[in-house]
């Protein structure tokens, strides 16, 4: 995504034109959807599916926590932080997340820092010899309607009560950084093939998720996300980071 604004307007303003336009165009695609989308959903480690709406320095996708999708395995633990800033709008349901402290450590509680390289393909979990102890900090709670940031390098643990939710995400890169994890010690690195959805249970999975994005977006609620987004996003830029 080009921070650049065309003739009139400020970088913030065309790059939160640019990531309305690609909800409203992912909105728009689904109502004429004959097939499966372009992109399938990717069943998430951390217990939810990922619908990508865009991937880039700026990326967006809809985050979809339901029971009625099969999970997949989680090798490490719910414990991770990102290499990017997330700024996220509740659609539906509650999200909690429980920010942690870490501290060196060698006892037998400790956990061992993983990093984590992705392709489409696989995911690529490098142990490193970094081990820590954890204490848990402030929990965030988020209800529908609500927006939250979590910076990139934060360690959390992200809790949906009652198992069904649905966000927005759009995710600032910062070059130069890795996706983290905590794991047991004794851990090794290892791969793990990421899974994706079928076609139908993706095209079942968006347009639920589509229900939800069009009564924030009537509501104002995804302009105004995409307007705090931007903004981020041209900070970062004009730091020299992304």
């Amino acid at each position: 995504m080009n921070a650049t604004g065309a003739s009139g307007t400020t970088p913030t303003d065309a790059v939160r034109s640019s990531i309305s336009a690609t909800v409203e165009n992912y909105l728009a695609a689904l109502d004429g959807l004959t097939g499966g989308p372009p992109v399938p959903a990717l069943r998430h480690p951390l217990g939810f599916t990922c619908l990508p709406l865009l991937r880039g320095p700026v990326g967006i996708c809809v985050h979809v926590w339901t029971a009625a999708t099969t999970a997949t395995r989680l090798t490490t633990s719910p414990f991770h932080c990102h290499s990017w800033e997330l700024y996220s709008l509740v659609l539906d349901g509650a999200v909690h997340n429980q920010c942690l402290e870490l501290a060196d450590s060698t006892t037998d509680e400790a956990y061992r820092i993983f990093e984590i390289h992705s392709t489409a393909v696989v995911d690529e979990i490098r142990a490193t010899a970094d081990l820590v102890s954890v204490r848990t900090g402030e929990m965030w709670v988020n209800g529908t309607r609500d927006f939250y940031h979590l910076r990139s390098g934060v360690f959390h643990r992200t809790v949906v009560p009652g198992g069904e939710a649905c966000t927005l995400v759009i995710g600032l890169s910062r070059p130069g950084g890795a996706d983290r994890s905590l794991g047991p010690p004794d851990l090794g690195s290892h791969q793990r093939r990421r899974r994706y959805c079928d076609p139908a249970e993706t095209v079942w999975l968006a347009r639920g998720a589509a229900r939800h994005l069009r009564n924030a977006s009537g509501e104002g609620l995804v302009e105004q996300l995409s307007a705090t987004a931007a903004g981020a996003y041209v900070t970062i830029s004009a730091e020299g980071e992304m």
